[in-house]
């Protein structure tokens, strides 16, 4: 399973749990991607827990609630939020998203109503290499288009 991946003991849920996140290897906050609560739902006077992560799957002791165990695989990458749509005469429609992780590809897609027909992918795939990442659609010079980011 992939790297980028983070686990621990949450004591502020109730009963406490363990958590995964998928950091976004740049400044973007991680990701919770998935969770396990323990059986039990002692205070854990000790503080005391430990994780192991390795090969897809998730361990975890509470030293006062027990073990849990989890399997994983690597986790899409959280929505992105489109922060700017730009128009330039001449050069096209510019969108530039946000929330971007290292290792994921985004694909633009665009239609031309805005509740009816098919989401149409447009250019290749773009990696997040950081925390943004925008495309230019120079097709678009004289057609009507919505446009989405679908994170892969």
């Amino acid at each position: 399973v992939g790297a980028n991946i983070l686990g621990g003991v949450c004591y502020n849920d109730s009963p406490t749990d363990l958590q995964l996140y998928l950091l976004s290897g740049n400044t973007n906050s991680p990701d919770l991607f998935d969770q396990a609560f323990f059986a039990s739902n002692n205070a854990n006077s000790q503080g005391n827990a430990v994780t192991t992560l390795k090969g897809g799957r998730g361990y975890s002791l509470n030293v006062n609630n027990g073990l849990v165990a989890v399997s994983y695989g690597v986790p899409p990458a959280p929505p992105v939020q489109i922060t700017s749509a730009t128009y330039q005469p001449g050069t096209g429609v510019t969108l530039t998203w946000n929330n971007c992780f290292s290792g994921h590809n985004y694909q633009v897609v665009y239609r031309s109503a805005l509740t009816s027909g098919a989401w149409t992918p447009i250019g290749a795939p773009v990696p997040g290499v950081g925390p943004t990442a925008s495309f230019t659609d120079t097709s678009s010079l004289a057609a009507e288009r919505f446009y989405r980011v679908q994170s892969k």
